[in-house]
């Protein structure tokens, strides 16, 4: 009957398992605070109790949820109807029953004598000696109610093997519940994992490019550096070399425009002295034929 049950508990393991408990007393926990905040709320130990008998009859009937409230330094008035424990009740069953009459004591407390509308007589009987009831002892007074919404309460205080039947029910129904989530967590926690890998390596590998290319930038500028250097000492050679031919024409063109010189006179001397010479040697024969 249980084997799939069991079989997906096994399935869990002991850390699913331990996780569920600890979600299952989470929700525990969960109600018991959400619960004291209600008490503080209300200012009530009980704020939500249950009808267990027809005395109220017609207000209320049995399995009737009633909400209470017990504002502080605020007196009851007849016909409130009130909920109140006797000291002397093992089981602090409640009491739900109408105020008819108030009364303030000489210390200065109220006392109040209540009556069931579906009784015959009040509830001095009730109190056990006291012909009135102290009103530290009402817990609330009702406020609003759900008709027979209480009866599973009723039904687990008159068979306390439901109560925990039903309690080993719950307990299994959110183990079980939260298998699927856990698993879900699991996943969903694995691919977290696998994307953060895959972001750390895609980072390792944009770093890796990055160095690499601050290498290869790195080896440009050196490159570019020893390019501008060559190129400097280029063009220092190169104007040094212009510079020292520039001298060279230029003293090369004084030593030339002296030689241009030197020739031109000697061509010039030259010139004259042949036609000196061809001018004395015709003069000659010809004055030497007339005598």
């Amino acid at each position: 009957m249980f084997k799939d049950e069991i079989a997906r508990i096994r399935k869990l393991g002991v850390h699913g398992v331990l996780f569920q408990l600890l979600n299952f007393l989470n929700v525990v926990a969960s109600g018991l605070m959400m619960w004291k905040a209600l008490c503080l709320v209300t200012n009530s130990e009980s704020p939500i109790v249950v009808v267990l008998s027809g005395s109220m009859e017609p207000a209320f009937y049995r399995g009737d949820i009633l909400f209470l409230t017990n504002p502080p330094n605020t007196p009851y008035s007849i016909g409130d109807i009130t909920v109140y424990k006797l000291p002397g009740d093992r089981n602090g069953t409640p009491i739900v029953h109408r105020v008819i009459e108030s009364h303030i004591a000489s210390n200065g407390s109220q006392l109040l004598l209540t009556k069931g509308d579906n009784n015959q007589v009040d509830d001095v009987a009730l109190y056990r000696g006291p012909q009135l009831l102290d009103s530290n002892l009402v817990v609330g007074k009702v406020q609003a109610f759900l008709p027979y919404v209480g009866y599973v309460t009723i039904a687990m205080n008159d068979f306390p093997q439901l109560k925990f039947a039903l309690l080993g029910g719950v307990a299994i129904f959110l183990l079980l519940s939260k298998e699927h989530s856990y698993t879900t967590d699991q996943t969903l926690e694995q691919q977290n994992e696998e994307e953060l890998s895959s972001l750390h390596n895609k980072i390792k590998n944009l770093r890796s490019v990055t160095i690499d290319i601050l290498d290869d930038s790195g080896r440009q500028n050196n490159q570019l550096d020893q390019t501008n250097n060559t190129f400097s000492q280029f063009a220092n050679s190169l104007l040094s070399t212009s510079r020292h031919h520039s001298r060279s024409i230029a003293a090369n063109s004084t030593l030339r425009q002296y030689r241009t010189i030197a020739y031109i006179v000697a061509g010039v001397v030259t010139l004259w002295l042949l036609f000196k010479l061809w001018h004395l040697g015709g003069g000659g024969s010809s004055q030497a034929g007339e005598y």
